[in-house]
């Protein structure tokens, strides 16, 4: 349709432009991506470089373990005076120990490096995306998610602890051979092994649960987000994966799947690992304290872990977390997904509008006349960053 400059100067809408028939550039904003689906943002994201990311990422990680395990095994062996019966010490989980607590925590904070290297051999980079839809730890968030994480663990703990002792006083308390198998087991670890006990829990422990969170809730989580869309297909190898992991009993494995549920609702519904990880931080800080003094009756990580009320109070303590965050969450309007920028893309613009409900004119075809092609003014509120001069160039 033609209309004459006249009436177009004076009948054209503000943020309109002259679209001349042919090839033209406009600036379009790809859909937000919640945080499983973020590899999707990357610029050299191919379906199997997550792939390929984590199996050199295990790889990487069995190097790695065996570096560890021979410094520790010449270590060991170098200070025991029993020479290779030292080695022995290798293959327990005792919180009670210096040397095995140190093996047990830095082998799993091992895979951290063992990631970053695999993203950067295979360019799935930049890393950041993995911690959450701002590419970045929202330290301010995390942080607040530390009180509610206390709060629920201590109030958890003191729950079990009330029912704990009316469920031995309704049953006529606990039997001798209970009583002095119980008594057997505990012992204080003095004074100077619960200081390095407890420097090591304070610097390492940390490090470990946010290994953890960024491996399993992170790269695993986004590498099978990747291929599918919804987010429960996206978290069962998480899931499964971080359960299989974990040593303990049939109560003790169910507990974990709660936990992993727990963390991956959380880090999709918030956006990010932080919240996951100041749970995991709290969880596992908390246990190995009071564990690695010795006067719990097993120092052990699988020992106690195998009872139904481990069950009921991780349900306890994860739902009541879950609960608060997620509606701190949404008072504080907490982002939970990521905001592609806008990219121009090109656009034929060959078909001339039709306006059914305005009049038409009866003027032929000019010098004086234009071909004009109109475009809708933007109503995603973006108008300000993007002006119309912006978002359709030629």
């Amino acid at each position: 349709m033609t209309v004459p400059r006249s009436q177009r100067e004076q009948s054209q809408p503000l943020g309109w432009q002259h679209q001349p028939l042919g090839w033209h550039w406009e600036w379009v904003r790809p859909e937000p991506l919640q945080f499983h689906r973020l590899q999707l943002s990357l610029p050299n994201y191919r379906w199997w470089r997550p792939l390929l990311t984590l199996l050199l990422a295990v790889v990487y990680y069995l190097v790695l373990s065996v570096l560890l395990f021979v410094v520790y095994g010449i270590a060991m062996f170098a200070n025991s005076r029993s020479g290779l019966a030292g080695l022995e010490g290798l293959d327990t989980s005792r919180v009670t120990d210096p040397m095995t607590l140190s093996l047990l925590l830095v082998s799993v904070i091992l895979m951290a490096p063992a990631v970053l290297l695999a993203c950067l051999s295979t360019g799935l980079r930049p890393w950041r995306h993995m911690l959450s839809v701002t590419s970045r730890i929202r330290w301010r968030w995390m942080l607040w998610c530390v009180m509610p994480a206390v709060v629920t663990f201590v109030g958890t703990q003191l729950l079990v602890s009330v029912l704990t002792i009316i469920a031995s006083l309704t049953t006529g308390g606990i039997s001798d051979h209970e009583a002095s198998e119980l008594s057997s087991t505990q012992g204080w670890v003095g004074w100077p092994t619960y200081a390095v006990l407890l420097g090591m829990i304070i610097v390492l422990v940390p490090l470990q649960a946010a290994t953890e969170e960024l491996v399993f809730r992170g790269l695993l989580l986004q590498t099978v987000g990747g291929w599918v869309r919804r987010p429960w297909l996206a978290a069962i190898p998480s899931v499964l994966l971080f359960t299989a992991g974990h040593g303990y009993g049939f109560w003790g494995q169910l507990s974990i799947v709660v936990f992993a549920v727990t963390t991956v609702w959380l880090t999709i519904r918030t956006g990010g690992l932080e919240a996951s990880i100041a749970l995991h931080v709290v969880n596992n800080v908390l246990l190995f304290v009071v564990q690695a003094t010795g006067i719990t009756g097993d120092d052990t990580l699988e020992g106690s872990a195998d009872t139904p009320i481990v069950l009921f109070q991780e349900v306890i303590l994860c739902g009541s977390f879950l609960c608060w965050v997620l509606i701190a969450a949404r008072r504080r309007r907490i982002d939970n997904r990521f905001h592609p920028a806008p990219h121009p893309v090109p656009v034929w613009h060959g078909a001339q509008p039709t306006f059914a409900a305005q009049p038409t004119f009866a003027a032929q075809p000019t010098d004086d006349t234009v071909s004009i092609r109109t475009l809708q003014p933007s109503t995603d509120g973006d108008d300000e960053q993007h002006p119309p001069m912006q978002r359709t160039q030629k």
